[in-house]
């Protein structure tokens, strides 16, 4: 490994693990503090976001690095800190200047992004949620992957606080996700004029396109009561 190689390396290490006074001796040996990796796209600004190093990633900031920087698949800081729980630094990246408009590859926002992928505590993601609300991010984003909309991810995991936080501040109740999945039915039962098991003929199936719902998506009774009691149709 030459010198150059191995100062970058430092870099790296120093931004995973919040070391802001070796990112001061580097930024003053003149090494770049965006610098990226080739296949990911990685920066220790989103390192730093995504491992919750607050006072790493301020540093890099205040030092001209771009607070919303990107992966190579358009992941940025915000939706690495949100996805992990980093309350802190999801709320220091709100008051600093992160987009919570940016999207993915995958047409994800952070909201939407960070419920598909959060493994913590409901309270916490509750806790972010309530912030990316406050700062404005967008509510009934459907053309993502999945094609659902927040409220529908939220209802699908089972995170019946987020569901009602959603819906108080106006996520739709019956919307109908932008993909549809497939139902197989039969064109007719057993015994009727349709059925061609007797012949030895399999029961005809169609297929019907389907679009989802956050009541059809709804993971527990409670969910779906509560959707229900606020306008959810079947």
């Amino acid at each position: 490994m030459n010198k150059q190689s191995k100062l970058l390396d430092q870099l790296f290490t120093a931004a995973k693990t919040g070391n802001v006074a070796a990112l001061k001796k580097l930024a003053a040996q003149g090494v770049p503090l965006d610098i990226r990796q080739k296949e990911t796209g990685f920066s220790p600004c989103l390192v730093a976001a995504g491992l919750g190093q607050v006072e790493a990633l301020a540093f890099l900031v205040e030092n001209g690095v771009n607070v919303n920087e990107v992966t190579a698949r358009g992941t940025s800081t915000l939706m690495l800190a949100a996805a992990q729980g980093h309350i802190s630094m999801v709320n220091w990246l709100l008051n600093n200047g992160a987009d919570v408009t940016l999207k993915n590859e995958s047409n994800d926002t952070v909201l939407s992004y960070a419920l598909q992928l959060f493994e913590g505590p409901e309270r916490v993601l509750n806790d972010i949620v309530k912030f990316l609300l406050a700062h404005g991010v967008e509510l009934e984003n459907r053309e993502t992957e999945l094609g659902f909309t927040p409220l529908m991810l939220a209802s699908h995991k089972g995170y019946s606080s987020i569901v009602k936080l959603l819906v108080a501040h106006g996520a739709d109740v019956n919307a109908a996700s932008a993909r549809q999945k497939n139902d197989s039915k039969q064109t007719g039962g057993k015994n009727s004029p349709g059925d061609n098991t007797k012949r030895g003929f399999p029961i005809e199936l169609i297929t019907v396109s389907v679009p989802e719902t956050p009541l059809t998506l709804a993971k527990t009774p409670e969910i779906r009561a509560y959707l229900k009691e606020h306008g959810a149709k079947e």
